[in-house]
């Protein structure tokens, strides 16, 4: 997922997370295979401030999601 809002990361877990367990997937890991600052963002795929703090905002927000694995995408 591909976003200039942590949060939205942090919503996104969440519903799979309640998606997952409706369906009886209790066990299930929620893995977010791909994610990075938006793609559109000029910041993308820089080594700056914004970028800097939109990836430390996303760890921190992970610890409280529902979330087991996330994997950030960079294709420099």
């Amino acid at each position: 997922m591909y976003t200039d809002n942590p949060y939205e990361l942090y919503k996104a877990s969440v519903y799979v997370r309640r998606m997952l367990d409706e369906y009886g997937f209790n066990q299930c890991e929620n893995i977010n295979t791909e994610w990075n600052i938006d793609i559109l963002s000029p910041q993308r795929d820089k080594d700056n401030e914004k970028n800097s703090a939109f990836t430390a905002c996303c760890l921190t927000i992970f610890q409280d999601a529902c979330i087991d694995y996330a994997f950030r995408y960079r294709g420099t």
